[in-house]
């Protein structure tokens, strides 16, 4: 038989100084109430991967500083001669993504499925594949 325990954190200012969990968190905003949104100040840290997930309409990530300094958004790899990305799919087929690539210090940005890039750029270069067509006159 499970041991269930719960935390109920009511009133208009409630506050939790810490939570510790070794399994998931959740909660249902429709049935319960109990899950409308999840806050947390400070730094966080999370052991292993975030999925953010909504079940329909549009879904976006806000990074907002209320101080005036400018939002960041950091890829660092703990381990030597790593590369970044960020991969953009659509019904979980790739539509495109954008790598840095720790060889050759580029930015490489690919469509589709496609293992070549169509632009990259290094160093104050930028490569090109196909042609370059300008849709709007200089001046």
């Amino acid at each position: 038989m499970p041991s269930w325990k719960k935390i109920i954190i009511s009133g208009s200012d409630a506050s939790l100084s810490s939570l510790n969990t070794s399994g998931n968190v959740s909660g249902s905003s429709t049935s319960t109430g109990s899950f409308g949104s999840f806050e947390v100040a400070g730094n966080s840290r999370f052991a292993g991967d975030v999925d953010i997930h909504k079940t329909s309409g549009d879904l976006s990530v806000t990074l907002k500083t209320t101080t005036g300094g400018d939002p960041s958004l950091h890829f660092d790899s703990l381990a030597a001669s790593r590369s970044g990305l960020i991969t953009f799919n659509d019904q979980g087929t790739a539509a495109g993504h954008i790598k840095y690539h720790h060889t050759d210090d580029s930015l490489n940005f690919h469509q589709g499925g496609s293992a070549t890039p169509t632009l990259k750029l290094y160093g104050d270069n930028g490569e090109f594949k196909g042609d370059i067509v300008s849709t709007k006159a200089n001046g």
